[in-house]
Formats: C-alpha cells, sequence, structure tokens
C-alpha cells in the first residue's frame, strides 16, 4: 500500500506545522508523509492523519502492484520470458 497524507496536505494547503500540532504526529514524521506515499506509518499515525483529514482509514491508504516486488516477478523480467 501506499498512503495519500502527503497529496491531501497539498491539495489542502496544510504545512508540517499544522499537521504536527493538530494531529500530534512528530514533525519528522509529517516531513516524510509529505514527501514519500510509500512511508509506512504505525497504525496510531494512520489513525490520526484519519481524524484529522475527516476521511476514511480505507481512503488515506492505495493498493499498489505487489506482484512488482516479488522474486518470481524479477525472475521473469530478466529472464525475458
Amino acid at each position: 500500500f501506499k498512503h495519500r497524507v502527503g497529496e491531501l496536505m497539498r491539495q489542502r494547503g496544510v504545512t508540517y506545522s499544522q499537521l504536527s500540532r493538530r494531529a500530534d504526529i512528530g514533525m519528522q514524521t509529517c516531513r516524510m508523509l509529505y514527501e514519500n506515499p510509500y512511508y509506512e506509518m504505525n497504525t496510531g499515525t494512520l489513525y490520526r492523519c484519519s481524524k484529522f483529514f475527516g476521511v476514511p482509514i480505507t481512503d488515506l491508504l492505495v493498493e499498489t502492484d505487489l506482484s512488482l516486488y516479488t522474486s518470481d516477478a524479477a525472475d521473469e523480467r530478466s529472464s525475458g520470458d
């Protein structure tokens, strides 16, 4: 999964400082959430972000194609099949 926290921050004009203060999340974590949609946050941070943005947790997450990261897929790409 990847998350949409940075996307929502940009859309709504939310700063690191605002998210940090209002959702009780560390400033460094806020920066990572903004810059990296694959940053792995804990469930507490995910919950606080959903409450801050007023969206269900499921709206913060986007499923990614995990087959790109499996060893079988890597083997198929390298063998040219």
